[in-house]
């Protein structure tokens, strides 16, 4: 049930068919499957996806920095970023403003959703304040 609500998704579909294909989705790719993954799926589910690109410890590692860091799901201009940084596209379609938008469509946890940057149709993510520290401030 949970992997069908993240593949509801348009980008975290496309990033679960690569896996599930063998592709490598990069290092960026298995940040956002992970910074996404790790609210929808078993702890055991999200390290065997990500175990078909990498190995298990280097599964467990990125899932320990990402719930350590308190990383949340990237916006689109990160995303766009991490795409120059990797050769395997992150979204499918670059030029749909909305594929990306891991927050429409998806319930996440109230911890979570907190801290939600606002997604508004046409003009892309707009950052939540952050504090001084760099962390997210709900508005």
């Amino acid at each position: 049930m949970a992997r069908a609500a993240l593949e509801a998704n348009p980008m975290m579909a496309h990033l679960l068919r690569a896996l599930d294909g063998g592709q490598d989705i990069g290092e960026y790719g298995r940040r956002i499957v992970t910074s996404v993954g790790r609210h929808f799926l078993s702890e055991d589910e999200l390290l065997g996806l990500l175990s078909r690109n990498v190995g298990e410890g280097e599964a467990r590692n990125l899932l320990h920095e990402v719930v350590e860091r308190r990383e949340y799901p990237p916006r689109r201009g990160k995303i766009v970023e991490y795409m120059k940084r990797q050769a395997f596209p992150i979204l499918p379609d670059l030029h749909d403003p909305g594929q990306d938008d891991v927050y429409a469509g998806l319930v996440f946890p109230p911890e979570v959703a907190a801290h939600i940057p606002r997604f508004e149709t046409g003009r892309g993510h707009e950052a939540v304040p952050e504090d001084k520290a760099g962390v997210p401030n709900p508005s």
